[in-house]
């Protein structure tokens, strides 16, 4: 089954994700100060159109970001 995950409602990546443990870089909008909520999702077959199995939901906040470029 993927995972879809979403940052501030936006897709940025779809996984499958087996392990308990893992990372997802962050960049753009997902980086600007403030808060920000993380999702995966998983949907029946696969289809984001059809019915949520799972979701887990996170917040974050970036209190501030200094370019590393």
């Amino acid at each position: 089954m993927l995972s879809f995950i979403y940052v501030d409602g936006v897709e940025k990546s779809r996984e499958s994700l087996y392990e308990i443990s893992t990372s997802i870089n962050l960049e753009g909008d997902a980086l600007t100060i403030g808060k920000h909520k993380f999702e995966i999702i998983q949907y029946a077959d696969d289809n984001p159109e059809g019915k949520v199995v799972t979701r887990k939901t996170a917040e974050y906040e970036v209190k501030s970001y200094r370019d590393a470029q």
